[in-house]
């Protein structure tokens, strides 16, 4: 008797260690301080460091990140990420809770190939003053690029990864999300670091970005799958090569030409011209 209660004793304490070791486990994932990120740190050369606070009950990033900037061949900044491979859809709301900071201190969706500064990397830049760009560097130590979205300072921005292939998507408040500029080819490979990233663009301060109902959703594409036309109007800087969108639809555009005057564009469409 006397081994048959210790048996179960035994047992029954087992039971009890399995059990509250699933409730830690579970609740070490509810209260996660990264939500569905997995580590945070600075990158480059950031004076003052940055921080996370991750409200469990909102789903409410706060970020602070200082750093001079995530720009042309060396970046510094605060990053919150998960490692990844393969196709993503990564969306967010975004807004800056600083009224006084840089005019271009930034918040983006960030994917990169290493923590190193000068890493390629691809990314949507949700400046101070409003502007939102696709942001890319093809290669360790190259200069970066960008091309401007139409839309200033958009409620909600999207980042979007099928292949090599990157795509940017905004949408003003309480409007859908529309493709802005893409596909731009950025070879990155295999696992990625992919995450939230707040830059100062002064490195003897910091800047705080909240970024809200944040999804990044692993995606496949099946092999049949049929592309939509999209069609973007876009300036071109001879000397960057940066672009910027004027004007984005799905339907089949061609032959743009400038106006006499230099202010308009003309373009076939549709039968008609625009």
């Amino acid at each position: 008797m006397n081994h048959c209660v210790k048996l179960s004793l035994a047992i029954l304490a087992l039971m009890f260690s399995v059990c509250l070791g699933s409730m830690l486990r579970a609740a070490d994932i509810i209260d996660s301080k990264l939500g569905i990120f997995s580590d945070q740190a600075d990158v480059g050369d950031v004076a003052k460091p940055g921080a996370v606070e991750f409200n469990s009950k909102t789903g409410e990033y706060l970020i602070t990140g200082g750093g001079e900037n995530i720009w042309n061949t060396n970046d510094a900044f605060h990053f919150i990420w998960k490692k990844m491979s393969g196709d993503f859809i990564f969306t967010a709301n975004v807004r800056f809770t600083d009224t006084n900071g840089a005019p271009h201190r930034k918040a983006c969706l960030l994917v990169r190939q290493s923590l190193t500064a000068d890493s390629p990397y691809a990314d949507i830049a949700f400046h101070g003053v409003g502007m939102t760009s696709f942001q890319y560097r093809d290669a360790s130590g190259e200069l970066t690029h960008e091309i401007r979205s139409d839309l200033s300072a958009p409620a909600r921005v999207r980042l979007e990864k099928r292949g090599d292939y990157y795509s940017m998507s905004v949408a003003a408040a309480g409007e859908e999300l529309k493709l802005n500029a893409g596909y731009v080819s950025v070879p990155l490979q295999g696992d990625l670091f992919v995450g939230l990233a707040v830059c100062a663009h002064d490195n003897k301060t910091v800047a705080k970005t909240a970024f809200s109902d944040v999804q990044l959703v692993p995606v496949s594409t099946p092999a049949d799958a049929k592309p939509a036309l999209e069609n973007t109007l876009e300036t071109v800087n001879i000397s960057s090569t940066d672009r910027s969108v004027v004007y984005h639809t799905r339907d089949h555009i061609e032959a743009a030409n400038w106006t006499p005057d230099g202010k308009y564009f003309i373009f076939n469409g549709v039968g008609r011209i625009y």
